[in-house]
């Protein structure tokens, strides 16, 4: 895709720029010395808006059933509707023909007389001296009769009548030309769109009176322009990529058409000038996927296609100036030096740029003197030439004054018919009716066709890539029209060979805004390459919590072991060592907290009579300090006179505070001198009591006569229970008659490779059968700051250092518990929640994703629809 260079936004600014004085200009002339200017101003603005809102809403209808129809019946539709449009055409200027009879006068009547001494070949008689003379200083004038007329005088008769025969067809062919080319580049749609406004224009039909020059010029430059256009083309069905060959044998036939419409009129080199232009801008395949080779590599040089063109061009030009040199046996007036009388009349400000007889006299008296007609016209721009540099303000708002002149109305078709009509005698009430209603309906036509042409440009300009070679070359050539004009003799009818490119344009801004405007807006779409649809889901349902934990990504605020887990399970494993030197059984599974808390329950057997109770590591949670504080002072009551009681934990779920308070009262009690401890734990899990109870009875059983075992903690994993059978069986078996084993808490972060030395370590052997006094072996108890977080159980002493001592029910065990089961509820909660927020978060990414298909699968199916509407209407 090539994108517009500056050359190009100058070029689409200034047609922009002189669509709009146009349009005012229009406005302007149409509603000037009426009785209400203003409100007649705003019926032709209300009109134009309706014409316009009337193609959009044919567009969008077309837009709209066409990919529907079968390929076959739309072929069929297609041929019909150009076949009637083509008809109503034809008719309509036949009916003009025979029913405004009209005789050719001024330069029509030129044409006529010169053709007729070319056919009786008495051009050298001395009654054609005047002809001859006229053809050297004008050498266009011969181009018409000597290529259209005297072909069809020889093969039809001389009449005027078959003169006008011959514009007809001119005319007729003009309209497949321009259907040809809007269906080259637009389709179907747009080739009847441009057919039937070509066919049905007021002006050209109206025309169809006079022996002009026009409708054959008109044809041989829109000849021209096709072969331009498909030469230009680099789309996938045009001639480079398709037939380069065709391509290059197109180059000449540009060159010969557009030197046989220079003959006719000279205005034809601007049109070889503006395709230069724009062919220097395209090279080979703007998308880079046709390698130039071959052919192609001559295409691809803009440069050498120009001169290639160039040359065939002046080879053209040169054939038919030796042909009328020796028609007239004289020498015309040739190149840029032949316009010099068109220049000197075109910028005279006291007579409006139009013919004179003050201009035309200097003229004819240059060419007495010097016999050259060529030395005339350089007379003549030499005045021209001092005009501007005597008055060049007056010149310059003669340039403005020219350009609204020619483009302020499109009636010269009723105007001229008016004026021969009425001189003639020939013209009615009827038919003066008749054309002035052509004249109400055709105005708003062509100021609609203005409109479009300028949207079809703004439309151009707002889009980064370059505009289509039809549409930048129709607005070249029109640039150059109007420029030239505005320097050179100037009337209305001079534009009749531009409004086919006006209709060109208002075709493409039609084209445009139903390829755009009429779906939905552009979407931009950000394109991510993955391997697979499979791999989008895997990238985004899957998350490493160990690997962000390490990385510092996730903080967890539960505990300080959830944060610091590599160091806090070092202390802890050390901790439990140096407590008990036998390492009890370990569990080597390391993502279970469930089997954590059955470790934990069934290690806890009874303790001695006199024992010193083990600290419990405090809970870091600030929160729940004021319960904590409370349930460590309701154990220091309790506790006998030779035995430290031990802190109990903090209770860190606030809507437990009655299980803490339960707790607590329970821990004020104190215990008999046989030291018997509280069995009967509540159970928090309703469904699990019973197995709860089980394993209480079982632990009871094994223990010594003096001291009744602890109650477990519940279990909670309902699914898990054969498994904490299994695991308290083991324990009790490994632990001594007088001594319990200890088990340290296990941390509930489930992914923590940490957390299973921690449970190693804690469920280790006993200590031995003999302990020393409370007195004598200080070194019994674990400080409070070394020892298990989740440490649940007192130390033993012996039975006869403090024989009066007490211990206190295991409140800080349970507590201790409570607050481990709370945890481990809202880490789970946490991560369910977490959980479910991914799980959203995915949800809605698939959705933008399943979006983002849909969007660009109905582009695709849109661009199929296309393609099936134009691929095949191409390739036919």
């Amino acid at each position: 895709m090539r994108r517009k260079n500056v050359l190009e936004y100058l070029m689409l600014g200034l047609f922009i720029m002189c669509m709009g004085l146009a349009l005012s200009a229009t406005l302007e002339y149409n509603t000037r010395a009426t009785e209400r200017e203003y409100l007649l101003q705003g019926v032709y603005l209300l009109s134009i808006t309706g014409m316009m809102l009337g193609s959009f809403l044919c567009v969008r209808v077309i837009h709209r059933v066409a990919p529907r129809i079968p390929a076959r019946l739309s072929n069929a539709l297609w041929l019909l509707a150009c076949t009637a449009v083509f008809g109503a055409g034809l008719y309509l200027r036949l009916r003009v023909i025979h029913g405004i009879v009209l005789e050719p006068e001024s330069d029509f009547e030129t044409y006529y007389r010169i053709a007729n001494h070319l056919l009786n070949d008495t051009m050298l008689t001395p009654e054609a001296e005047v002809d001859r003379r006229y053809i050297a200083q004008y050498p266009h004038t011969i181009g018409f009769p000597m290529l259209v007329l005297v072909p069809v005088f020889k093969l039809l008769g001389v009449s005027v009548s078959n003169a006008l025969y011959a514009n007809l067809v001119c005319s007729m062919v003009s309209v497949l030309l321009v259907g040809h080319m809007a269906y080259r580049t637009m389709g179907k749609a747009a080739s009847v769109m441009g057919m039937t406004l070509m066919s049905l224009w007021p002006s050209h039909i109206l025309y169809g009176t006079m022996v002009a020059t026009e409708p054959s010029y008109t044809m041989l430059s829109l000849l021209t322009l096709d072969l331009m256009v498909c030469e230009m083309q680099r789309g996938r069905n045009s001639l480079y990529t398709v037939s380069p060959f065709r391509a290059l044998v197109y180059l000449p036939l540009i060159g010969v058409a557009c030197g046989l419409a220079g003959a006719i009129r000279p205005t034809a080199m601007l049109l070889l000038a503006a395709w230069a232009v724009v062919r220097m801008m395209i090279g080979g395949d703007p998308e880079g996927k046709i390698t130039a080779a071959g052919i192609r590599t001559v295409l691809s040089k803009g440069w050498l296609c120009v001169l290639v063109v160039g040359i065939f061009y002046w080879g053209t030009g040169f054939v038919i100036n030796s042909t009328i040199r020796d028609i007239i046996m004289e020498k015309p007036a040739s190149g840029l030096m032949a316009s010099g009388y068109n220049m000197m009349v075109g910028l005279n400000a006291e007579h409006k740029g139009i013919w004179n007889q003050e201009d035309a006299e200097f003229f004819a008296a240059a060419y007495e003197q010097t016999g050259s007609a060529s030395q005339a016209h350089e007379a003549a721009m030499q005045r021209a030439i001092q005009r501007i540099q005597s008055e060049p303000e007056n010149v310059m708002n003669l340039m403005v004054y020219k350009f609204r002149d020619l483009w302020q109305t499109d009636d010269f078709g009723i105007d001229w018919n008016l004026l021969w009509a009425g001189q003639q005698g020939t013209l009615t009430q009827e038919l003066s009716a008749a054309l002035e209603t052509v004249r109400t309906y055709s105005r708003p036509v062509y100021m609609a066709v203005l409109v479009l042409s300028m949207l079809g440009a703004l439309e151009a300009w707002r889009r980064r890539r370059a505009p289509m070679p039809l549409q930048m070359l129709a607005i070249l050539y029109f640039l150059a029209s109007a420029l030239s004009h505005m320097l050179l003799e100037t009337q209305v009818r001079y534009h009749y060979s531009i409004i086919p490119i006006l209709i060109l344009l208002s075709v493409i801004c039609l084209y445009e805004w139903r390829e755009h405007a009429a779906e939905e807006p552009p979407v931009r779409i950000v394109y991510q390459k993955v391997p697979s649809e499979n791999q989008d889901q895997m990238d985004y349902t899957h998350f490493d919590m160990a690997s962000a934990l390490a990385q510092g990504h996730i903080h967890m605020t539960v505990s300080a072991a959830y944060t610091e887990d590599g160091k806090r399970a070092e202390e802890i494993r050390s901790a439990a060592e140096a407590s008990a030197p036998e390492a009890a059984t370990s569990d080597p599974a390391v993502e279970d907290a469930k089997q954590a808390e059955e470790i934990r329950s069934a290690a806890e057997a009874p303790a001695p009579e006199a024992s010193a109770p083990e600290a419990a590591t405090p809970d870091p949670a600030v929160e729940d300090a004021n319960q904590a504080e409370e349930i460590r002072s309701a154990a220091e009551a309790a506790a006998p006179e030779g035995v430290e009681p031990e802190a109990a934990a903090p209770d860190l779920a606030v809507e437990d505070a009655k299980r803490a308070e339960e707790i607590r009262s329970a821990a004020e009690a104190p215990a008999p001198e046989t030291v018997e401890p509280e069995a009967d734990v509540p159970d928090p899990a309703v469904e699990d009591a019973k197995r709860a109870e089980e394993i209480r009875s079982a632990a009871e059983a094994a223990a010594p006569e003096t001291v009744e075992p602890e109650a477990a903690a519940p279990d909670l994993a309902v699914e898990d229970a054969k498994r904490a059978e299994e695991i308290r069986s083991a324990a009790e078996a490994a632990a001594p008659e007088t001594v319990e084993p200890e088990a340290a808490a296990p941390d509930p972060a489930v992914e923590d490779a940490n957390w299973a030395e921690e449970i190693r370590s804690a469920a280790e052997a006993p200590a031995p059968e003999a302990t020393a006094p409370e007195a004598t072996a200080p070194e019994a108890t674990v400080p409070e700051a070394t020892a298990p977080e989740a440490s649940a159980l007192e130390a033993a002493a012996p039975e006869a250092a403090a024989p009066e001592a007490t211990v206190p029910e295991a409140t800080a065990p349970e507590a201790t518990l409570r607050r481990k089961q709370l945890c481990q509820k809202q880490l789970c909660r946490k991560q369910l929640r977490r959980k479910q927020l991914c799980q959203k978060q995915l949800r809605r990414k698939q959705l933008r994703r399943r979006q983002l298909r849909r969007k660009r699968l109905r582009q695709k199916q849109r661009h199929l629809k296309n393609l099936r509407l134009i691929l095949p209407q191409r390739t036919i």
